[in-house]
Order: C-alpha cells, then structure tokens, then sequence
C-alpha cells in the first residue's frame, strides 16, 4: 500500500534508471512505468534534480514549487 500525503495524494516517479519524473498519483501524464512513492521520497527525488511533472506539479502539492536542483547548488539566476 502506498504512502498517503496528508492531502490524500501519492506520488509516482516516472520509472527509467534513474527515476525520470515525478508526478502526482492522479496524474494522466505518468504512463505505465511507475511506481507510488510517499511525500518524503517524492521531496528527496525533486531535491536530487528529478523533474516534475509540469501539468500535475508535485512540487506545488509538496510545497516546494520552483526548487530544482540547480536552486539548490545556487545556479539559478
């Protein structure tokens, strides 16, 4: 059974070696290869430079919107 945001959401990497993108468990865009991931690994993907998904934005619903990794390594203008 799969972690539960507090909102009700789950959280689902897009699968590839390594992870492709993050989306949000209702997301139509995630396709077939992934598997349900709880917030704290979800934040943890989006915070070592795994994309999310622009259409659902996990990021947003993490509270994290607009942190990428090239934010956290201070590239980012």
């Amino acid at each position: 059974m799969p972690q539960v945001h507090p909102a009700g959401t789950t959280f689902v990497p897009s699968l590839g070696p390594p992870p492709v993108r993050v989306h949000r468990g209702t997301c139509y865009m995630a396709g077939k290869r992934h598997r349900p991931v709880g917030p704290d690994e979800a934040r943890r993907l989006l915070a070592d430079g795994t994309c999310a998904c622009s259409h659902c934005r996990p990021d947003t619903a993490l509270g994290i919107a607009g942190f990428t990794a090239a934010n956290r390594i201070g590239l980012a203008g």
